[in-house]
């Protein structure tokens, strides 16, 4: 007999209810995030996002491409900043990194500190739909698939009149 059982997973200012079926009960739930719509990123998530080679070039080739000079907004940096590093790396103006998870925010400042580029990357901890940025920017990265559906609802209201979502 297949039973369903309901849990609620928290983020920092979110609970989102999930859904498990099992057909054995005696059996362990395993629980993974499906990355998009949930407000869940663990670091097997992440490391999957860092180890997608084909992904990662793809994303390095459009930021160099179009960050040199520009604002940039990185939506979910991240403990390693790593796009808004490749957007200061690349020759952005500035970059604006939002972070939701304090703990990512404290340790993405630590790296992006280390790397020399603390002048030029402001992390800014909330969620990309509420935090208030001191002005527009060119370009939106948004490498996680509920990330990029952020950056179409954050466009218009943080993008310039020339600005781009990747």
């Amino acid at each position: 007999m297949q039973r369903s059982y309901v849990a609620e997973l928290a983020a920092p200012g979110h609970k989102v209810p999930v859904r498990a079926c099992v057909d054995e009960p005696t059996q362990p739930i395993w629980l993974f995030p499906s990355v998009g719509e949930y407000p869940v990123y663990g670091d097997f998530v992440y490391d999957m996002m860092l180890a997608d080679e084909r992904r990662m070039s793809r994303y390095t080739r459009a930021v160099r491409r179009f960050a040199p000079g520009r604002t940039v907004l990185d939506i979910g940096t991240g403990q390693d900043a790593v796009w808004a590093l490749a957007a200061a790396r690349a020759g952005a103006r500035h970059v604006w990194a939002v972070e939701v998870i304090p703990k990512s925010g404290r340790i993405a400042r630590k790296n992006i500190e280390q790397a020399g580029f603390a002048d030029r990357i402001t992390v800014v901890e909330g969620l990309s739909t509420e935090v208030e940025l001191p002005e527009r920017v060119d370009m939106c990265v948004s490498p996680r698939s509920s990330a990029r559906s952020a950056a179409r609802r954050v466009r218009g209201r943080c993008c310039g009149t020339r600005g781009s979502a990747w």
